[in-house]
């Protein structure tokens, strides 16, 4: 169990020793520090008991009449600058954050829990919850494995981040120095030009203004040699303005980096617990659905079933109440086989009085027949007898 924070104090608890604390608070003094940006100590603007010294002995070193001494002055701290400048670019190119993105991007797409289901019919839906259920189950594996994996990286980056802090405390207090050593030079050089330009020269040019060759070559000789020795002061001047920016760089760099390990700490210690949470929670709410869609898939086929049940009773109640309330002949029936029997007497009367009519006609017509027959076997007879 971790201490716990009350104010800037940590408070021990029983699986943590005062060295165990001691060693946390440090650490933790370390960042705040950093994070706080760019301080007034950064580069130690007022001059040291010690730089003052160092100062006088330049100062008192420096013989603008010797030309290797002006073009060699501050030189191996100008390099020293250079190196390193080199080293900040180099720090910067090698920072990588590996894998993490892709992880957390992969992560991200498979934590999100599908909810497409194949419900074609009762019988199909309830099969595929063993389905769904395996499914979620291996895609909860994938999603652990996966976050166990960005915990690793993450732990990884902030031993990589704090071997980075390291070697840019290094850099800031190797450029410190570097820009100490080089207010030495500057001051120092900055004395000896108004020297030579308060005393020196106007002292020299007193003496050749009398006429003498040498005299008048030795202030030549000065005033070139002040010249190269005042481009180098201001050389030097230059690298302590480029010292104070890289100081500035490196600061905010070792800001952003402990910025970054504390952002880093706060994933793993809040966004991973978090992220299994709500795997958990998705879980279990999926779970709940599921269980939820069977019972109401349940419910909803029993409804359906009461509802036909009584729709089918009921119209079979209605037609055998109908049927049995029925007499065997219906009133229509009886008036339609009456009207049939009326109409068959009816036609019968009237065949009956046609064919009788039609009989009448027929007798007189044969009886007709028979007379004219008659009449005509009489007349025949009647001149067979005269003849």
């Amino acid at each position: 169990m971790e201490g716990f924070q009350v104010g800037n104090k940590l408070v021990a608890t029983p699986g943590l020793t005062q060295e165990d604390i001691a060693k946390m608070e440090a650490e933790k003094a370390k960042e705040d520090k950093m994070l706080q940006g760019v301080t007034e100590e950064t580069l130690q603007i007022a001059l040291t008991p010690e730089q003052q010294e160092a100062i006088t002995q330049v100062y008192q070193a420096i013989d603008l009449s010797d030309g290797a001494m002006i073009t060699t002055y501050g030189l191996e701290d100008a390099k020293a600058l250079d190196h390193l400048t080199e080293k900040s670019l180099s720090h910067v190119r090698s920072k990588d954050a590996g894998d993490t993105g892709a992880l957390l991007l992969k992560l991200t797409n498979e934590i999100a829990i599908g909810q497409d289901t194949d419900t074609t019919g009762f019988f199909g839906f309830i099969r595929s919850l063993g389905d769904k259920a395996k499914a979620l189950q291996i895609r909860y594996e994938t999603v652990q494995d996966n976050i166990n994996r960005v915990k690793a990286v993450l732990e990884r980056n902030i031993v990589v981040l704090n071997e980075t802090s390291l070697n840019l405390e290094d850099m800031i207090k190797a450029n410190k120095e570097n820009y100490q050593r080089l207010t030495v030079y500057v001051t120092a050089g900055k004395q000896k030009l108004q020297e030579a330009y308060d005393k020196d020269i106007p002292e020299l040019e007193a003496i050749a203004s009398q006429g003498n060759q040498e005299d008048a070559e030795k202030l030549n000789a000065l005033k070139q040699a002040t010249n190269l020795f005042a481009l180098q002061v201001a050389d030097l001047e230059t690298q302590m303005a480029l010292s104070m920016t890289l100081a500035i760089q490196l600061t905010n760099m070792n800001y952003a980096n402990y910025a970054l390990i504390q952002r880093t700490r706060r994933t793993i210690n809040n966004m991973i617990p978090a992220w299994r949470m709500s795997m958990a929670a998705a879980i279990a709410g999926q779970t709940t659905l599921e269980a939820y869609e069977v019972d109401k898939k349940v419910s909803d086929g029993i409804n359906e079933a009461i509802r036909k049940a009584s729709d089918s009773a009921r119209d079979t109640a209605v037609k055998v109440v109908k049927h049995s309330e029925s007499t065997g002949l219906s009133a229509e029936t009886i008036e339609y086989a009456t009207k049939n029997v009326l109409t068959t007497l009816d036609q019968i009367n009237e065949a009956q009085t046609v064919g009788r009519q039609r009989r009448e006609e027929a007798s007189l017509r044969i009886s007709q027949a028979q007379e004219q027959i008659r009449q005509k076997l009489m007349t025949t007879i009647e001149r067979q007898k005269g003849v």
